[in-house]
């Protein structure tokens, strides 16, 4: 009873002696109050002839002790809570002090001057971010025309190239023109062609066709490709106008001409050494050298070289060669 009436005593001192919130003050007074309804239950106890046994209410005692310390650390508990409540109530003061004295110090023109400066800069901030749209903008376009300019230039390139392929090409076709133009003059003023230069690997064709004109055949890399003679009816317009082309049809007189492939060249040579009478025409417009109407031996300088005509099985001059007599 005294323990409990201590208890009351020291609570209701710290509610009153404590500036504290309405909250803390209303738990404090809780605990009062059950304090007084423990006590009241105590006093309320008798314990007498007619009470219970000593051991009954013992251990209502020991029950009575045990709530009075929960109470106690309860009480504790809400003192600790109290005083942290307290030290943050001091903190957040100095803090407004603090807040209010800046405030205070601000209020002297120093807000005004910060509205302008910060208007100043968000002016500023927009100027820079339209300019970077713009000049993001302009990134885009460059970028644009950049790659538009690289395409072309790798057309012009490709254009270069084709155009460097076609003039080499035209160059070369030009010189083939060249050559055949100054040739079909030649024929216009009835002037011997110039044979062409004789490759080196013609010349032993040459030499083993001067010792024997069947020799040719048999030697390696020579593809025999048949004998011909002059087309009659050919021959008969070229004797009308002597500007027509030279074609050659197949037939194997012994007065004709042999036709073999040597490489991508298909080279004619006479079957004989000696030119006969019936052939004087034909030779004349397929060798330089040759005097008309000669049937004595000649030596071969350089065969003829000739054509395919398309798929008629005919063929055409294309460089004349050259005979040498003795």
């Amino acid at each position: 009873m005294e323990q409990l009436q201590s208890i009351k005593k020291e609570i209701i001192t710290d509610v009153k002696s404590t500036s504290l919130d309405e909250t803390t003050q209303n738990t404090l007074k809780d605990l009062s109050d059950k304090v007084s309804n423990i006590q009241a239950i105590v006093g309320s106890l008798s314990i007498g002839k007619e009470g219970g046994s000593i051991s009954q209410h013992k251990e209502k005692v020991d029950q009575l002790e045990i709530k009075i310390k929960e109470y106690e650390d309860q009480k504790e508990r809400h003192l600790t809570r109290i005083r942290e409540l307290q030290n943050e109530r001091n903190r957040l003061l100095q803090n407004l002090a603090e807040q209010r004295q800046q405030i205070e110090q601000l209020s002297s023109g120093e807000v005004e001057q910060l509205r302008k400066e910060n208007q100043g800069l968000s002016s500023s901030y927009q100027n820079l971010e339209r300019l970077l749209n713009i000049v993001n903008n302009e990134k885009v376009q460059l970028e644009e025309k950049a790659t538009t300019l690289n395409s072309q230039v790798n057309q012009l390139q490709q254009d270069k190239e084709n155009l460097a392929l076609k003039a080499n090409e035209n160059v070369e076709e030009i010189q083939k023109l060249k050559t055949e133009i100054d040739r079909l003059i030649k024929l216009l003023k009835k002037e011997a062609i110039e044979t062409v230069d004789i490759p080196w690997q013609w010349q032993n064709i040459i030499n083993s066709y001067n010792q024997s004109p069947d020799a040719i055949l048999n030697i390696h890399g020579v593809q025999r490709q048949g004998e011909v003679v002059e087309d009659e009816d050919k021959g008969a317009e070229r004797r009308n106008n002597s500007s027509k082309p030279v074609v050659l049809t197949s037939n194997v007189s012994p007065d004709g001409f042999y036709i073999v492939l040597v490489g991508n060249d298909y080279l004619l040579f006479p079957k004989q050494h000696a030119i006969a009478v019936s052939q004087k025409f034909t030779v004349s417009a397929l060798f330089d050298g040759y005097k008309s109407g000669n049937t004595s031996k000649f030596t071969l300088i350089s065969p003829a070289q000739v054509t395919r005509v398309s798929d008629s099985g005919m063929w055409q001059l294309k460089h004349k060669g050259k005979l040498e007599y003795n």
